[in-house]
């Protein structure tokens, strides 16, 4: 669509309405068993190689436009000097509407006098059929003609100005001025202004040489603060001259209404057939000028003048009897090749490439239609996706919950596992240990001091107890504290029961494990200091937490008696530490020699 917008805005485009009060032929309307048909007679038997049909505009109650009378299908026959005809085209399928573009019809070079065009499949409206055009040209190369060529017609609507056979050749048609977009710097010839209408002023040109002249054209000068109907400066009154010589001492007139109006062409070409006339000068002289608010004028945007279809007026020199003093006009524009709008086009140029546009714009609409279903579908699939993406973000969220609720009791129930294991394996030890020390202290051959001893023995295996037991408490369930509390009070109340005695520098930094680490670290950090207690012999125990990278780092170390780490176990110290370590994913390590104290380094993942 892009590419389509950026090509049609470097084509012609057409005004789609009519600016002359001469809008074309219509026929009568006839049933469906009478012909239609209308016939050009060019002035002798030519080569043609193209025939263009301009439909008729006209508007709708919206204000759109609309074609008229255009036929459905229809047939092209040309028929030569000596009576031979030949049908050159013919419809084979209802041909869409043309929206008020021409259809161009290029056909094999023929020679041809006379060119028909007849209807195979009518326009109807009410049951009544007619044929109705804007304008027929007819030609070869780039000439057209059948400008002012005689046309008979099956029936005729005789209505002049408006209607008759007549203003099918008379380059009157609806889609104004033959032009590429681009305004050029200088607009065309204006005359200075005048007081009375009936000023006489001149204008016009002399070619390099005398030529053998096919037509001339008037190219008028639309502004946009005048309707186009008005043809701005285009004279009522005018006598259009060619002269074979530079001084116009042999004149001839091609056209004179210095005593009838002209009728306003609008934005449209205002052309006169010469047949090859020695040509060597132009004038225009007006009679009558055109009228602006309280004085008159002379205006056009170019003459051409054409021989075998080429402009031979180009770049010739221009005179007027004045012009007026502004910096955009000038009587050299006159032959630049550019009218006010933008360059001229050749005729059949101009209607290629409106066919052009029109295909472009009805390719236009048929993608803005697929962009239209496909933004449509996007909308639903966003719709529905949107709704199964929501359905699944819920379902997601949904099973998240109850697959967490899962984890969390399956957490939950293995916590109480090894809690209970590790109630059973150092509560029920020590209860076993009791009940046998007792059962020592109660046989009949005990002394008193061998009791007493028990007893002490009694007192602390229960006291460990008692301590263990609410340090479990107090790791799975604070009370009054936060969890950062409560875990700092645990360790140091540990370190306290197991070193007393020793220094002690401990530094936890307010790290708050989770629960599974805390009790795993609680037994790691009690199976130390329990070793340091029983074997190090130490005056100071480090115990540090740190964190670095996101890593948790336990440091414990004394400056005790020390051991060799490559002598054979005497205990299951090490081995638990090790296990413990496995058991938090933790990397550990151990520095000790003989003498010179132990360091134990737990390191944490992220």
């Amino acid at each position: 669509m892009q590419a389509i917008e950026a090509e049609r805005l470097q084509l012609p485009e057409s005004r789609l309405t009519q600016t002359s009060s001469r809008r074309g032929f219509q026929s009568s309307r006839v049933g469906d068993d009478e012909p239609l048909w209308v016939e050009v007679t060019l002035p002798e038997e030519s080569l043609v190689d193209g025939v263009a049909l301009i439909p008729l505009v006209v508007l709708k109650d919206d204000g759109s436009s609309t074609c008229f009378g255009f036929p459905l299908r229809h047939r092209i026959e040309v028929i030569d000097a000596a009576g031979r005809s030949q049908i050159v085209h013919e419809s084979a399928v209802d041909l869409p509407n043309p929206d008020g573009y021409p259809v161009l019809q290029r056909i094999t070079p023929v020679r041809a006098l006379r060119i028909r065009v007849a209807v195979t499949k009518p326009w109807q409206r009410s049951e009544l059929s007619v044929l109705a055009l804007s304008e027929i040209m007819v030609f070869s190369g780039k000439r057209n003609l059948a400008l002012g060529a005689t046309v008979t017609a099956s029936s005729s609507r005789q209505e002049p100005p408006a209607w008759s056979v007549e203003n099918l050749t008379d380059h009157i048609t609806p889609l104004g001025l033959p032009v590429l977009p681009g305004a050029p710097s200088i607009k065309g010839f204006h005359s200075a202004l005048a007081k009375s209408a009936q000023d006489s002023k001149h204008v016009g040109i002399v070619l390099p040489r005398t030529v053998d002249l096919d037509e001339i054209t008037l190219v008028p000068m639309p502004r946009s603060e005048v309707p186009t109907w008005a043809a701005y400066g285009f004279p009522a009154r005018f006598r259009l001259e060619v002269s074979a010589s530079e001084d116009f001492s042999d004149p001839h007139t091609v056209a004179d209404f210095q005593s009838s109006t002209f009728i306003t062409p609008g934005a449209n070409l205002v052309s006169f057939a010469l047949r090859k006339q020695p040509v060597r000068a132009i004038r225009l002289t007006t009679f009558s000028m055109w009228q602006r608010s309280g004085d008159f004028l002379l205006a056009l945007s170019e003459i051409i003048a054409r021989s075998d279809g080429k402009n031979v007026a180009l770049n010739a020199k221009a005179f007027a009897s004045d012009q007026l003093d502004d910096p955009g006009y000038n009587p050299a524009a006159l032959t630049d090749g550019s009218s006010n709008l933008g360059p001229l086009l050749d005729l059949p140029d101009w209607l290629s490439k409106l066919q052009r546009r029109q295909t472009l714009e009805r390719e236009h609409g048929t993608l803005s239609a697929k962009l239209a279903n496909l933004r449509a579908r996007n909308q639903d699939q966003i719709v529905h996706g949107s709704i199964f993406v929501g359905v699944l973000v819920i379902g997601g969220f949904i099973w998240g919950m109850i697959h967490q609720r899962r984890v969390r009791h399956r957490d939950a129930a293995r916590l109480r596992e090894r809690l209970a294991r590790d109630l059973h394996d150092e509560i029920g030890s020590n209860l076993g240990s009791i009940a046998l020390i007792s059962a020592y202290a109660s046989q009949d051959d005990a002394s008193p001091e061998s009791m007493r001893a028990d007893l002490s023995e009694v007192l602390m295996i229960a006291r460990e107890s008692a301590d263990s037991m609410r340090d479990m408490v107090r790791l799975i369930s604070p009370r009054g504290r936060s969890e950062s509390e409560e875990w700092s009070a645990v360790v140091h109340g540990l370190a306290r029961r197991l070193l007393r005695g020793i220094e002690m520098d401990i530094q936890l930094d307010a790290i708050s494990p989770n629960l599974e680490i805390r009790r795993e670290l609680y037994l790691f950090i009690k199976e130390v200091l329990h070793n340091i207690a029983s074997h190090a012999q130490a005056n100071h125990v480090r115990l540090h937490f740190s964190r670095a990278n996101g890593r948790m780092i336990v440091d414990i170390s004394d400056d005790g008696i020390g051991f060799d780490p490559s002598a054979p176990p005497t205990g299951c110290g090490l081995s638990n530490l090790r296990e413990r370590a496995v058991s938090l994913s933790a990397a550990l390590e151990l520095d000790s020699a003989p003498g010179k104290g132990t360091r134990i380094t737990l390191t944490l993942p992220a």
